[in-house]
């Protein structure tokens, strides 16, 4: 019988020479153990590529992305595109809460270029001293000085038991070089807080002045106690980042109360 195959076992060692072997041999699938094949195998990948299947079924190298674009696909081929926007929602950054303090000061690490509004929601605010005003101060060098650019626009007052106004040009609405005054005569009455927001309008942003308002109310603590709203506007005169904003008591501690930083991306 001729014979048609060999076996390794009939091969007596050194009866093969070079010459006798193909010049490639292949190897199949299924010759190849699972998990033999290792990265340090692969032939090399440029930076930030990645393997996916092409039309005709073969892998390929996808290009890198281009900066912040993220891989998508149109249900057959994976690609590189920008971001998909969403719909603009205000989510809460950070709270403060008083506890005898001089100030609540929220700074850079909370108030970024990230947020196109930011608003401070300011809850049962009581200072430590009697008929006080309430404050905010504004700085674009975190903290270090607060800016002479600052600029109150316009107060208003009511005064709900004596149907009193207040306008800009009496002592209620007068404004300093580095804070606006948001609320006064606040009761030290635990009760009586001061409850409102401030918003400010892309406070990182370094092309456009920034303009801010403020909305509140309290009890006063008199003989007969009176409710005060308030509203006040101003804006930051210059295009720096504003990075650092605190509230604080023109006379005294700030007893207790809480101010909570919402942003809108």
């Amino acid at each position: 019988m001729a014979t048609t195959k060999i076996r390794s076992s009939s091969i007596e060692d050194g009866q093969v020479s070079n010459a006798d072997l193909s010049a490639t041999i292949a190897v199949t699938g299924g010759q190849i153990a699972d998990d033999a094949v290792t990265l340090a195998k692969m032939a090399g990948l440029a930076r930030g590529k990645i393997i996916v299947g092409d039309s005709s079924g073969d892998p390929s190298a996808l290009t890198v992305g281009a900066s912040t674009q993220v891989l998508t696909s149109d249900g057959t081929d994976a690609s590189w595109a920008a971001a998909a926007t969403t719909a603009v929602d205000f989510v809460k950054i950070h709270t403060l809460t008083a506890s005898d303090d001089s100030d609540l000061t929220f700074s850079s690490t909370y108030v970024t270029s990230d947020y196109k509004q930011v608003i401070f929601t300011c809850y049962d605010i009581v200072p430590a001293t009697d008929t006080t005003q309430f404050k905010v101060q504004f700085s674009d060098d975190n903290g270090v000085s607060y800016d002479s650019s600052f600029v109150g626009s316009f107060f208003y007052s009511y005064k709900i038991s004596t149907d009193t106004h207040y306008a800009a040009s009496t002592a209620y609405g007068t404004y300093n070089a580095d804070h606006a005054t948001l609320a006064f005569d606040l009761s030290n009455v635990s009760n009586h807080g001061l409850g409102g927001e401030l918003r400010v309008q892309n406070p990182g942003g370094t092309t456009n002045i920034k303009t801010w308002q403020f909305v509140g109310s309290h009890i006063t603590h008199d003989a007969t106690p009176k409710m005060y709203s308030e509203t006040l506007g101003g804006y930051f005169n210059n295009n720096a980042a504003i990075n650092n904003v605190k509230f604080l008591m023109a006379s005294g501690n700030i007893t207790s109360g809480s101010i909570a930083l919402w942003g809108m991306k």
